[in-house]
């Protein structure tokens, strides 16, 4: 009986709302008159909501900036508790949410009602990534935006009455525009735009007839160089310590604290195409392709040597350490700077990268990592070493 409810209920929307692959537009009317399964023994009831700000926030529980904006997201609907519903929603058994949420110290004081085991939703607004947050204002949709983008001061905006047209949008099946402008017989072609809104972060080099085409969309210039750079020579993870930047609008190239990242992107990132003769050698491709990016950017970008401080690991024993996972010391120290964005580069001193035996607890700091070396045979130090750099400067 149940599962013909809710067949009931998914047709009945498909026709209210006009539901499609794509979900329902920005500026629809829309009414939410569904109820959801919640955390506890309750449901979420839409239809209560219908006179406040709603916004859906779909998260996962292994979303990390999902769970980092919870303690946000709890006072902004403090902040706003008459006027606005703030209503995380996720697709995950109830079992497995409930055990996060009763379980995780970061989230332990969380007030928001959790929606769980969504499969009505998710067809409603489809998405293929998290955070995937949507915004209905006086019966319409107003916007859909990445998690970021919910913030106090979003929130007056639009209470306010104050136009979002201009917000970013999250849409995951936006389909860029994969046409060039023709150059004749010529092979080589390219175009500079700006931001495409709607299109997500998206790097790809594909082969056409007798062309190889690469197509950078919504990237950061860094992200873009960094990208190019890399099917020249393999890179390491280029954080903040691997970039130089002699130009004149540094918050063009690095993204201010203040700045929400959508926002950032929005204002910043680039759309590049172009098109090359098929069968150039792979480094020469790459390097044209980057001289063609740089020249349309005003930049000069290449790699080089630069000292900077790191964490420089040695060896000081030939112990054998029995542990309870074998990885490569150079993967499982590169997946703890991906993990740990303060970290600063860390880098093997004069020892090879082979597979070692990681025995020990979690790693949080110098202190903890130097710990844990220690265990398994190697030293760690703070040092001064010349590391692989990219440099851009303006012309």
């Amino acid at each position: 009986m149940k599962k013909y409810i809710l067949i009931l209920i998914i047709s009945w929307l498909n026709l209210k709302i006009g539901l499609c692959q794509t979900g329902t537009k920005i500026g629809s009317e829309i009414k939410l008159d569904l109820k959801v399964k919640a955390l506890g023994d309750s449901l979420i009831d839409f239809k209560k909501y219908d006179d406040r700000l709603l916004i859906i926030d779909f998260l996962t529980t292994y979303c990390t900036s999902c769970i980092e904006a919870m303690p946000k997201n709890n006072r902004i609907q403090s902040a706003f508790s008459e006027k606005v519903k703030i209503i995380p929603i996720t697709s995950e058994k109830k079992e497995r949410a409930a055990s996060f949420f009763s379980k995780n110290e970061y989230v332990r004081g969380n007030q928001l009602t959790i929606g769980v085991e969504d499969t009505v939703l998710s067809k409603i607004f489809p998405y293929q990534s998290v955070s995937h947050v949507v915004w209905i204002y006086k019966g319409k949709l107003i916007a859909i935006t990445m998690g970021d983008m919910l913030t106090e001061e979003n929130v007056r905006h639009v209470l306010a009455g104050n136009d979002v047209s201009n917000w970013p949008i999250k849409n995951d099946f936006f389909q860029v525009d994969e046409t060039i402008e023709k150059s004749g017989e010529q092979f080589f072609s390219s175009k500079l735009s700006a931001f495409e809104n709607g299109a997500t972060t998206h790097y790809k080099v594909d082969t056409i007839d007798n062309k190889v085409r690469v197509r950078i969309t919504n990237a950061p210039i860094i992200g873009a160089l960094n990208f190019l750079f890399n099917k020249i020579v393999p890179l390491p993870l280029m954080k903040k310590e691997r970039i130089v930047l002699h130009v004149l609008n540094l918050e063009r190239y690095d993204k201010p604290d203040t700045m929400p990242m959508s926002i950032w992107l929005q204002k910043y990132s680039i759309c590049y195409e172009s098109t090359w003769a098929k069968g150039m050698n792979q480094e020469l491709l790459y390097r044209s392709i980057l001289t063609d990016l740089s020249n349309r950017l005003g930049i000069e970008a290449n790699l080089d040597q630069h000292i900077a401080d790191v964490w420089s690991v040695n060896s000081v024993s030939k112990k054998s350490v029995l542990g309870n996972k074998k990885i490569a010391l150079g993967i499982w120290l590169n997946m703890l700077e991906i993990f740990n964005p303060d970290f600063p580069p860390i880098v093997l001193d004069k020892i090879e990268d082979k597979d070692v035996l990681i025995k020990g607890g979690a790693v949080q700091d110098f202190e903890s990592l130097k710990e844990i070396l220690k265990i398994n045979g190697y030293g760690l130090k703070v040092a001064k070493r010349k590391i692989l750099t990219l440099f851009v400067v303006a012309k």
